[in-house]
């Protein structure tokens, strides 16, 4: 799990839309142009005076991961300058300040037009994450703006005299964004799981009374990998509206190959209700 040997994909596009909220001023129901598969990046869909194109918001493009629109925010409202930019504010590239040994998150920085449209979608293999560093993209967007650097060990208890002898620190590793953006980024995540392309692995959360008061949301995406098959990703969060021990983020990938098996937004998905009920019981709730 701190590997970055997998391609991000389409977490990607949290990047992607920090970037452009930040940049552009745009917000979820920012109208956008699309033409084509959902799914496809070809030259003819980038294409600045798009001919028989249909509209949507950003809302319903991020939640259904739409590439051929992202594609476009980055060659039109971002360049290859806001994408870096934006980036190394999230910490690709850089060390992860953890205390095991943890590859660096990789951006490459894009060389053409259509590459752009490429690392703006997560229509690639270049730009690489680990779990550990995807479950910080969610934790970053769910704590207002701000990526603490992560802990194995939150604190050693002397049993003998019951006192805490070690606790982890909580250090303030990047902050990426603002509040307000990162309260956009929520709305957008939180439609993924809703209406968009996490939907069927929380019908079991949406349906249950016990996340009432609990936000939640995510980001999917996918990718083949050459040489490793075909990568699927999920990375959210879920957090209590006034309960702060009910606050945890996800970063789950799995590694298939011609035949899919479970997703990873269903695997995030069950962490998820698997942790908040055990926090809950603990609470005699």
């Amino acid at each position: 799990f701190c590997r970055s040997i997998f391609p991000a994909a389409s977490i990607f596009k949290i990047i992607t839309v920090a970037a452009v909220v930040e940049k552009s001023n745009l917000n979820s129901s920012s109208i956008l142009k699309t033409k084509g598969s959902n799914y496809t990046l070809y030259k003819y869909q980038l294409e600045k005076d798009l001919v028989n194109y249909r509209t949507l918001t950003l809302k319903e493009a991020f939640a259904s991961s739409i590439n051929p629109v992202f594609g476009r925010i980055g060659i039109f409202f971002l360049g290859a300058e806001g994408l870096d930019e934006y980036a190394l504010k999230f910490g690709f590239n850089s060390t992860i300040p953890f205390n095991l040994e943890n590859e660096k998150p990789v951006f490459v920085y894009p060389d053409s037009l259509f590459a752009i449209a490429e690392v703006a979608s997560g229509f690639n293999q270049s730009t690489s994450i680990s779990p550990l560093f995807g479950s910080m993209i969610a934790a970053s967007i769910s704590n207002n703006g701000k990526m603490y650097a992560p802990s194995l060990i939150d604190s050693i208890l002397d049993l003998k005299t019951n006192e805490k002898i070690y606790w982890s620190d909580t250090i303030l590793w990047q902050k990426p964004v603002l509040e307000s953006t990162a309260d956009e980024i929520f709305k957008l995540m939180k439609h993924v799981v809703i209406r968009g392309t996490a939907r069927k692995s929380f019908n079991y959360i949406r349906k249950s009374y016990r996340f009432n008061d609990i936000d939640y949301g995510g980001k999917t995406g996918s990718v083949d990998k050459d040489g490793l098959g075909k990568i699927d990703w999920f990375v959210g969060f879920c957090r209590h509206k006034t309960d702060h021990d009910q606050h945890v983020a996800i970063g789950v990938v799995t590694v298939h190959d011609d035949n899919w098996t479970v997703h990873s937004s269903f695997i995030g998905a069950e962490m998820m209700r698997m942790y908040i009920r055990k926090i809950q019981i603990e609470k005699g709730r």
